[in-house]
């Protein structure tokens, strides 16, 4: 019969007589296929709606499983817990402390009133426990400087910031110390109860077990309440550097939040003493740490930083960081209250950090704790939360190459299973190879998939639908990964099956063979890039191969796999799958909320759909090929992409895709920054050649500011600031985050006054060689103050008064020039004159009298107390829709030539 009597069109599609007749007789004779004089069963579609089923069922379980949490001790089970932490405690001295309200470091609230309420509960807990122990209280004030490559990178610049210290010493004398640290301040508008005085709670129980249940202590421990994090960690800074009990600290606990409640993760540990983690493996009742989630903060994918890397970077010690990452919609808003955090949370993370610091204090070899020759080169994870594993990373060449090995030899003896079926190797090495090309087209057509909702989405301006509601996500973008894939699968695998390799069985073989292939690449380049979260793929390695060899040996008849056969298959590979999926649930609720903080420049709605596709596209690998060997496959199929289609016009045609919620029992609100700033542009002879005022709104998701405009009016004014203006598009930044944070509107206002007038003034200049010249000034503001400069071309800043070390240029330039951007605050309540020199190298011709050398702006941000606002802000602030946040203050940005 001639080709195109052989194939023919029906109402579309292609239609193959061959493969029609075998699937008329599969029905005929039981989900049969027959070849030659063999039959070979078809899983009956039930089989696979189960392993679906499951599947989804799983998700639910281990979300559950996720959140739970311990039940709260409460006072009145003191006495039946005498040595336990009592959450009840830890939550009455949270309560005391967010009751004061935010507490911006420089303000009476955090300087004076919260180092009050804690030295309060500290002297209770000293008095009436305390005997037996000496026990030592210091307020510190602090000043210093320091460069840290935070987000674009900056100086940060502090003077008299505080730190209030408790240290317990050790019965016996001892010189190492282990340190706690929390910290008490907040951000702007912010009560601050999880970032960070949940932390500051904790640790007040904790001290009051140590004391109260006598524990004898092999080494003295610092209880660091530091009152100027929000600054950009400058008080852990202080401490570490310049505090007199410092340099006896061996090891560090750094407790924080991006999120309230929930769980606390371990997400940094190290760089040194891997018995840090050893311990945390061995005594927490309650794991939640792993090589994926360390190596994500560090990318610096997640926009923020912890007073971890002050301690690493500065006091070269070694410790591990903690972080609740749960319902990171409250994070840094007026809604991170005491009525966020359940007592569960403070009951678990007090549990884990007391059993750990327990654990540390039991480590008798001192000299261990003081070896700091031993990199922390462990991989590690928790399982489902029950328990760590954990291997040196000198031994993953090892654990890779035997688990590609066993990889190997799982294909090789499928190879030979499939020979006594009829298809000999090269025919199966063939279809192997372009069955790795097919998976592979199948995650590309399916990322292709999400893509192309997630702009359709944009363009129909129904973004981030997901962000109150994540069950969205599974609707838009993980059924579609699903469906593309098993629909790419099936299709080739048809064609394959009339082709070359007509036994199901085996072609379902040359599929499995080939995604087992695929992750034993990835383990190997992921080894070879010395990428610890490799891990993963060790997992489906090591399981498939198992799986496959089992299933060999105990199915060697293909006639036979049935329900047993899946039963196994569903058994073995359903522990990396949940694992996986495990860790997938822990990115996704940290990254969906963080979205709502990250800026206008990237659309969200893309980075969620080629993450979701990427992390599911890997989870389902080995559930699509399933499908090969289904009694009706296309079934399969429809069933989800119906479901994202159905989705997709409930998402259009209702209100039920709203990105955003300010229902207290489900926050997920819109935020925004805002400031009311007045600017002003002085030439080189220091007179006014500009001056406007207005409100600067720095947009912190696509859907802004547009997604206001109904309720605040002023917004349709809005016009996008033109960052060709000034360093810093002209703007009162108040951090260096250009990089993620350009895209920024101004709406012009009417004039303000000004509080503090904030003024910059050249004291002179003076020439330290023919090359080189010095420019001193005197700088007046606010408590809070940013300078951003940039030398003319020619003119390279050498040295500064404000740090000893080299300047640090901002990774963002301006006009093809190096930036630097300075943080600068102070923590009197009355304002304090700040001076400092720059020295720039200059070209030869200078001239000192009459040539330029800089571009200057100084920026001054009045974020607390009676200053913050003015009338007008406050009226247009009021205007804001229920389902807002807004942090706003005043500003005052002044731009000079020098």
């Amino acid at each position: 019969m001639d080709e195109p009597s052989r194939i023919r069109q029906r109402s579309g599609r292609t239609y193959v007589p061959e493969v029609a007749q075998q699937q008329k007789q599969s029905r005929r004779d039981g989900g049969k296929v027959k070849v030659g004089d063999q039959q070979y069963a078809r899983l009956p579609n039930s089989f696979l709606y189960a392993v679906v089923a499951l599947m989804f069922t799983t998700f639910l379980i281990v979300t559950v499983l996720e959140r739970r949490l311990p039940r709260g001790l409460r006072v009145e089970d003191e006495p039946g817990h005498p040595e336990s932490f009592i959450a009840e405690h830890a939550m009455a001295s949270l309560t005391r402390l967010t009751d004061i309200g935010p507490r911006v470091t420089g303000s009476y609230e955090n300087e004076v009133l919260a180092v009050r309420v804690l030295r309060k509960d500290i002297d209770a807990v000293v008095d009436e426990y305390g005997s037996g122990f000496k026990v030592e209280i210091d307020v510190q004030k602090a000043s210093g400087a320091f460069p840290i490559k935070f987000f674009d990178g900056m100086t940060n610049v502090y003077n008299d910031v505080q730190n209030l210290i408790v240290k317990v010493n050790a019965q016996v004398k001892s010189s190492h110390t282990l340190m706690l640290n929390c910290h008490f301040d907040s951000v702007p508008e912010s009560p601050g109860a999880s970032d960070d005085g949940a932390a500051c709670a904790v640790m007040l129980e904790i001290m009051r077990v140590v004391l109260k249940t006598k524990l004898k202590l092999n080494y003295n421990i610092v209880f660091l309440f530091n009152g100027a994090e929000e600054n950009i960690m400058q008080a852990s800074h202080g401490f570490i550097t310049q505090h007199k009990w410092a340099k006896d600290v061996r090891a560090f606990i750094n407790l924080e939040a991006c999120g309230a409640g929930g769980r606390e993760l371990l997400f940094q540990v190290g760089p040194k003493n891997p018995w840090l983690l050893e311990v945390y493996s061995q005594v927490v009742p309650y794991p939640y740490a792993s090589t994926l989630a360390q190596e994500i903060f560090q990318s610096g994918v997640i926009p923020g930083d912890t007073d971890f890397r002050v301690f690493r970077d500065f006091g070269h010690i070694s410790g591990v960081d903690f972080a609740w990452s749960s319902n990171g919609y409250v994070y840094h808003t007026k809604y991170d209250s005491v009525d966020q955090i359940p007592l569960g949370s403070l009951q678990r993370t007090g549990d884990n950090i007391l059993a750990l610091l327990k654990g540390l204090n039991e480590i008798t070899d001192q000299r261990k704790m003081s070896d700091t020759s031993s990199t922390n080169d462990l991989i590690f994870f928790d399982m489902l939360g029950a328990f760590m594993v954990r291997w040196r990373e000198n031994l993953t060449a090892l654990i890779s190459v035997l688990a590609a090995c066993l990889s190997a030899f799982a294909v090789y003896r499928n190879m030979k299973s499939a020979k006594r079926l009829g298809t000999d190797h090269t025919v199966y090495y063939a279809g192997m190879m372009k069955a790795i090309g097919i998976q592979i087209l199948g995650w590309v057509l399916a990322f292709g998939s999400c893509i192309v909702i997630a702009l359709s989405l944009t363009v129909l301006g129904r973004t981030m639908s997901w962000y109150a509601r994540p069950i969205w996500i599974y609707f838009l973008y993980v059924l579609p990964t699903l469906s593309v894939s098993m629909a790419v699968v099936h299709h080739f695998g048809v064609r394959q099956l009339k082709k070359s390799i007509p036994n199901i069985w085996t072609l379902f073989q040359v599929y499995y063979d080939a995604i087992q292939i695929l992750w034993t690449f990835l383990l190997l380049v992921t080894y070879t890039l010395n990428i610890r979260s490799g891990f993963i793929a060790l997992l489906w390695v090591v399981f498939s191969s198992v799986q496959s060899l089992i299933s060999n040996r105990m199915f060697p008849d293909a006639s036979k796999k049935s329900i047993k056969w899946l039963l196994l298959y569903v058994l073995l590979l359903g522990i990396p799958f949940v694992q996986s999926f495990y860790l997938d649930l822990g990115a996704i609720g940290m990254f969906v909320p963080t979205m709502g903080r990250t800026g206008s420049a990237f659309n969200s709605e893309i980075i969620i759909a080629t993450m979701i596709c990427a992390m599911f596209g890997m989870l389902f690998s080995f559930v699509c090929q399933l499908v090969l060997v289904a009694q009706f496959p296309h079934i399969l199929q429809r069933i989800p992409a119906s479901f994202t289609f159905l989705a997709l016009a409930v998402l259009l045609l209702t209100d039920l895709g709203f990105p955003y919620s300010g229902d207290v029992t489900s926050l997920a609100p819109q935020r925004f920054i805002i400031t009311n700033v007045d600017r002003k542009f002085f030439d080189e002879n220091r007179k006014l050649v500009d001056h406007d005022t207005g409100f600067w709104i720095i947009n912190m998701d696509i859907n802004s500011p547009e997604s206001v405009e109904m309720a605040v009016s002023e917004m349709k004014r809005a016009k996008l600031v033109d960052c060709t203006r000034g360093i810093y598009c002209a703007m009162p930044y108040p951090l260096p985050v250009m990089n993620f944070i350009y895209k920024t509107h101004y709406i012009e206002a009417p004039p303000f006054e000004v509080p503090i007038e904030t003024d910059l003034r050249l004291n002179g200049k003076a020439r330290l060689s023919p090359d080189t010249i010095r420019l001193n000034f005197t700088c007046n503001g606010p408590d809070h103050m940013n300078m951003m400069f940039a030398g003319l071309p020619g003119f390279d800043l050498m040295a500064w008064s404000l740090d000893p070390e080299t300047p640090l240029a901002s990774s963002h330039q301006y006009l093809g020039r190096n930036m630097y951007f300075v943080y600068y605050s102070y923590s009197s309540l009355e304002p304090k004159e700040w001076n400092f020199h720059l020295d720039f190298k200059v070209p030869p011709k200078f001239n000192i009298d009459k040539d330029l050398v800089l571009d200057i702006t100084v920026s001054g941000q009045f974020s607390h107390g009676k200053n913050k606002t003015t009338a007008q802000l406050k009226e247009f602030m009021s205007r804001f829709p229920t389902w807002t946040t807004s942090t706003y203050w005043t500003s005052a940005l002044r731009s000079y030539k020098f």
